[in-house]
Order: C-alpha cells, then structure tokens, then sequence
C-alpha cells in the first residue's frame, strides 16, 4: 500500500508540482482514504522520503564491518550500497524522485537534514577507523565530505540520460581520492 501511495503522489508531484498535489489529490489517486494516508505517512514529505528510512542505520552497519585495513574513503564507498540501491530497478522512477527532491526547496531542506542525520551516525565510525574520538572535527569533516561526493553524484546523474548511477558515485569518489592525495596539513 505504501508503494501505491507512493507512486501516486509521485504522478501527481510531477504532472502538478509538489505544492498543487494535495494530500486529498493523493488519497483520491491511490484510492484510499485521507486517514488511511495519515496512516501510513505522517506527511507530503514522507511520501518521497520514506524510501530513505533505515539506509543511515545500514550505511553505518556496513562501514563499521569494513576491513579495518581498507582506506576510510574505500570503506565509506563500499558502505553507501544500501544508499546506491534504492536508485537501481527502475531507474526512470529513482530519477524523478531524485529531481522532484532536487527541485523542491521542501523536500531538499528535509532530505539534507536526513543526510545530515547520517553524517552524524558515519562521523562515530569514521572515527573509530582513524583512531580518534568522535569529538574530533576529522571524523565529522569526513563523513561529510562523503555524503556531499554521494549528493554530486546524484546531481549529475538526475540531470543525465544514461541509467547507471554508479559511475557517477565512482567518479566523484577518484576526484575526491584526487584532493585527498594533496593530504594538507592539520592545524594544530
């Protein structure tokens, strides 16, 4: 049910824009009642995001299993899988909820503090993987910078026509690798 609502709202969002498509507008495309919707989505909001719920608890459940001998940049690219699935299958429908987030101030606030969220699940283990305390601004800066390479490689991908999203996760990954190489010095 979760699914049908979803691609309802989805149609609508697109044909009509996110702030014309009612929560009614939904229901009535879905063809459930209005509590039914409040029941399964306490909001417009969660109709498109939900499909992120528990992706920052399996990102951190991957990146802590990593082999402690990998690069910290290895680990968290290996550790974004669960993130990278949702936009596989049907691509066309992984795209446009990516655009319709892109483009919608609401939605892109919302999507950046569930990103956020998992900055700060990822920072704990980034830290742990260097050997500092999760106090320290690296563990943080590098969780971070992680999640901004992901957020890049969803911008170029939403606005491409190919259907593979990984090679834009991986090149966006190298150029990150590129600066890291430079390995500025930390202040002390």
């Amino acid at each position: 049910m979760r699914e049908v609502i979803h691609q309802a709202a989805l149609k609508l969002f697109l044909r009509h824009g996110y702030d014309n498509a009612t929560v009614d507008d939904i229901s009535r495309e879905a063809g459930i009642s209005r509590r039914t919707f409040f029941h399964m989505f306490p909001s417009k909001e969660d109709v498109i995001l939900a499909h992120f719920d528990g992706v920052g608890a399996q990102m951190v459940h991957l990146l802590a299993t990593r082999p402690k001998a990998e690069s910290l940049l290895v680990s968290l690219r290996q550790a974004f899988k669960p993130w990278l699935d949702l936009h596989t299958g049907d691509v066309e429908l992984a795209r446009n909820r990516i655009r319709l987030i892109l483009e919608t101030p609401a939605l892109r606030a919302r999507h950046l503090r569930l990103l956020d969220s998992w900055v700060f699940l990822l920072a704990e283990q980034c830290a742990q993987k260097l050997g500092l305390p999760t106090a320290d601004g690296l563990p943080r800066l590098t969780a971070w910078v992680a999640i901004a390479t992901l957020d890049v490689a969803l911008h170029e991908w939403s606005h491409q026509q190919d259907d593979a999203l990984l090679p834009h996760v991986d090149a966006t990954f190298a150029i990150l690798g590129d600066v890291l190489q430079a390995k500025p010095a930390r202040p002390k």
